[in-house]
């Protein structure tokens, strides 16, 4: 296995493969760590997806997966501002961490400003379907919009917008709008 101390550009996807594997089986700590451990390394400025960019998306998205959000919305606020004037790639990359600080927002009960950042990244995501795939994405942030929308009290908007998903979802993500289904019943 390649530490990421030793990983070289070739290997930096393989990497990033265990890092998600690992987040989808709850090691959220661990992944935390590691990424963020990538992100210091030296940056090369001709990749056109830096890693370290993807590594600190994983690191506080496995902030936030762990419960600690409130703890790194100012690192979310400032690595999106980061990733804004970038191209497609990293375009994505800005999205899942608006999408992580949707969830951020409805962990901290900032429940209205995190209906607005998901329909944001909602009409966000509609512009770029014909280039990407977007529908995993697309799912997980209909998710955090479900659960601000049972935050605001909107609970048969909530139910809505679960029960419509649960068909594309895929685990972890179907056990969530399974819960949004009970929270909004």
């Amino acid at each position: 296995m390649t530490t990421i101390r030793t990983a070289r550009d070739s290997e930096w996807g393989k990497t990033f493969a265990r890092l998600r594997a690992m987040t989808e089986e709850g090691r959220y700590e661990e992944v935390e760590a590691e990424a963020r451990a990538l992100a210091k390394l030296p940056r090369r400025p001709w990749r056109r997806r830096p890693p370290h960019w993807e590594a600190r998306v994983l690191a506080t998205g496995s902030a936030v997966m762990h419960g600690r959000g409130a703890e790194v919305l100012d690192e979310l606020d400032a690595l999106i501002a980061e990733l804004e004037p970038v191209g497609l790639n990293s375009q994505m990359l800005r999205l899942i961490a608006r999408g992580h600080r949707a969830a951020a927002l409805s962990g901290a009960r900032r429940y209205a400003e995190a209906e607005t950042e998901a329909l944001a990244v909602l009409k966000e995501l509609s512009r770029i379907a014909h280039r990407t795939p977007v529908a995993r994405l697309e799912v997980t942030i209909l998710t955090h919009l479900a659960g601000a929308l049972c935050g605001l009290g909107r609970h048969e908007e909530a139910e809505a917008v679960a029960r419509g998903n649960l068909p594309r979802a895929q685990p972890p993500t179907s056990l969530v709008l399974h819960l949004m289904l009970v929270r909004a019943a």
